[in-house]
């Protein structure tokens, strides 16, 4: 049974926790500490748009991130342990730094690739499952299959 649990969730697609939430429901048990993590996208990330980006965009999308994580916790069952986890950064990198620093038994992540489902992950899916130090549940998509 794992302890500790992270969730990689992209608060940008409105169907991932959807996607993700029955599987986590499955996994949380008495015991176990869950952490749901989004990764806010880093303005230097998006140059070539950094002129469009308004002065304050990710201090802003950090608190609506906060509040958008602690919402997804009234699908949990009572007493679970969370831990909320607001970086950013490249997606995979910032994902696999905090399974080591948590020392987690699994990552969750989603993967949305309808086209390509039976060859390829997506990319940052791909990313984290070749290089992490844990075991990764990998969700598909169903409804977009």
């Amino acid at each position: 049974m794992p302890r500790h649990i992270l969730v990689a969730i992209d608060l940008l697609d409105k169907d991932c926790w959807a996607m993700l939430r029955p599987e986590v429901r499955d996994l949380v048990k008495p015991g176990t500490h869950l952490h749901l993590m989004h990764v806010v996208p880093e303005q230097k990330a998006l140059s070539p748009l950094a002129q469009f980006i308004p002065e304050g965009f990710e201090d802003a999308h950090r608190a609506e991130s906060h509040k958008a994580l602690e919402a997804l916790t009234e699908d949990l069952p009572k007493g679970t342990d969370v831990h909320f986890h607001l970086r950013s950064g490249n997606v995979y990198v910032e994902v696999l730094e905090a399974a080591e620093k948590i020392e987690a038994d699994l990552i969750v992540v989603g993967s949305q690739s309808p086209d390509l489902k039976d060859y390829l992950l997506g990319p940052k899916a791909a990313r984290i499952v070749r290089h992490a130090e844990c075991s990764v549940l990998v969700v598909r998509d169903k409804g977009k299959t």
